[in-house]
């Protein structure tokens, strides 16, 4: 919904520049009016944008909610009419399998779904399309070390083909710590431009925060303070964030050693660690080493 909003005023959304305004098609499955609402109304809080630009970017942004259609009944009755009507620059499908209608691990069902039904859509309309994918379930032990640029295509649940198909993909990758991922660009990521913090090494990975001011659903690029919670190399399989940030955070367990001398337990520690954002896998992982380096005494 951000992406669109950016999008429809012709403004760039974490590094994604449009080449004008574009008009955005969304087709999506798994939210009511009330979500797509809260969503809208999140988006909006956390913009910037005026008054001004967001009238002029209403006309640009139109959802549709499809829980029916899938496969082949999906183009025929949902999306080529809405093109026809809507004349998109961009569509959105939100999620894939929501609508695919088969076998997500089949190459057959997938390649025929993305490139004999949606390909020529595509070409006859003269559309994009941003296809939503969910991955796999992610843990940080499944994020191996050493990785590729190009290992991030391959993410997504099912079928190898998701990715072959893509002429772009973005990833989406958890750093440990609640609200800030990675985003990888690691097919044509080049091609976006994007270059580290000192501006002139060129990178295919951003990092990005979601927005932790109540009432705002919103992504922004990390900057600062943020980037303190994480480590240098959230995606090489290390405890995130970093031990001296534990330590910091909770300073009294660099020397206590009694179970009375303040905070001290492992689920007062637990609690206190999810209270703070962060998630449960990362505070078990710091812990153990903690634990491993003897800088803590849980009982």
């Amino acid at each position: 919904r951000q992406m669109a909003l950016h999008f429809a005023t012709g403004q760039s959304f974490v590094g994604l520049q449009p080449v004008r305004p574009l008009k955005s098609l969304i087709i999506q499955a798994e939210n009511d009016d009330q979500d797509e609402a809260e969503m809208c109304r999140g988006v909006v809080s956390g913009s910037g944008f005026t008054p001004e630009q967001l009238q002029s970017a209403g006309p640009f942004i139109l959802h549709y909610r499809e829980q029916v259609n899938t496969g082949s009944r999906f183009f025929s009755a949902t999306v080529r009419p809405l093109i026809s009507d809507v004349k998109p620059d961009l569509l959105f499908i939100d999620p894939i399998l929501a609508y695919l209608g088969g076998d997500q691990n089949s190459q057959e069902v997938v390649g025929g779904w993305l490139r004999n039904w949606l390909n020529p859509v595509l070409a006859e309309s003269n559309c994009g399309v941003v296809v939503v994918h969910h991955t796999a379930k992610l843990t940080r032990q499944k994020l191996k070390d050493g990785w590729g640029a190009g290992d991030y295509g391959y993410l997504g649940a099912g079928s190898a083909e998701f990715a072959n198909w893509s002429r772009a993909i973005l990833s989406l990758v958890p750093t440990g710590v609640h609200g800030i991922y990675e985003l990888h660009a690691p097919k044509r990521g080049r091609r976006l431009s994007w270059t580290d913090s000192d501006g002139a090494t060129p990178t295919t990975k951003k990092m990005i925060s979601h927005s932790r001011t109540g009432g705002q659903i919103h992504w922004h690029e990390a900057k600062g303070e943020e980037l303190s919670f994480v480590g240098p190399n959230p995606t090489n399989g290390n405890p995130i964030p970093a031990m001296d940030l534990f330590l910091s955070i909770f300073p009294n367990l660099n020397q206590v050693k009694s179970p009375r001398e303040g905070l001290q337990t492992s689920d007062e520690i637990r609690n206190a660690f999810v209270k703070n954002g962060w998630k449960r896998d990362s505070y078990a992982g710091l812990r153990d080493e903690a634990l491993k380096q003897n800088r803590i005494d849980l009982i």
